[in-house]
């Protein structure tokens, strides 16, 4: 059993379970589940029953995991490859997973596309899906059938 990473609560960079100090903000480290809190994931099977939502840095998914406690959707976060999951986040190495029910997948994308708006309040607000198109499995966002990689998150489509 591996010992639990440490995680910077300023920039939410993750360390090795020996290390006390951020490199970059010189803030004391917190375990992981100190600062997820006791109850995160609780009731949830393990990551790799439940449908990936966003794989990108701890600060994103923060926003995005109480967005979603606050729809009363349960959500599990787990530092993951993000290559592994098909998913594409933009970070070299390792991001930070959010997953959920299959039940909550729908719910989940609709909130994770509110955050967006909310993050990047000049990205468009309509996606109009046309003939040929589909959604993206990762965002929901509207993809044409040829398209390689998502236009919005970046989910590689193989």
């Amino acid at each position: 059993m591996r010992p639990e990473p440490k995680r910077c609560p300023e920039c939410g960079e993750d360390f090795l379970h020996t290390t006390e100090v951020c490199s970059d903000c010189g803030v004391p480290l917190k375990l992981v589940s100190e600062l997820e809190g006791p109850d995160a994931g609780a009731g949830l099977p393990p990551a790799s029953e439940l449908a990936l939502i966003r794989a990108e840095g701890p600060a994103w998914i923060d926003v995005l995991a109480a967005a979603l406690r606050a729809a009363d959707i349960p959500s599990r976060v787990e530092i993951i490859d993000p290559e592994q999951h098909g998913a594409r986040s933009g970070l070299t190495g390792s991001a930070c997973g959010l997953f959920v029910r299959e039940v909550d997948v729908v719910r989940a994308r609709e909130i994770d596309a509110e955050v967006q708006r909310e993050q990047i309040p000049d990205m468009p607000t309509e996606d109009v899906a046309g003939e040929g198109e589909e959604g993206c499995p990762a965002c929901g966002h509207a993809i044409a059938a040829d398209d390689a990689e998502c236009p919005d998150c970046g989910l590689f489509l193989g």
